[in-house]
């Protein structure tokens, strides 16, 4: 998870907590997901996008 740039050991812990425990899982993150996330990790879902999380991660999963 921490490959992914703006998910730094805090954010990966509480993102494996709520059942995020792979790169997959947040190259395959819905609007629902990521309403999710951003309530566990008290962050706006925009840093979601800005920060291309899901991108990053579809790209380390090939």
């Amino acid at each position: 998870m921490t490959k992914i740039k703006g998910i730094g050991p805090v954010y990966a812990k509480q993102l494996e907590e709520a059942g995020y425990t792979t790169i997959a899982d947040i190259a395959a993150l819905t609007d629902e997901d990521i309403a999710k996330i951003s309530a566990i990790e008290g962050i706006n879902g925009d840093r979601i996008a800005s920060e291309e999380w899901i991108s990053q991660a579809k790209d380390l999963a090939k």
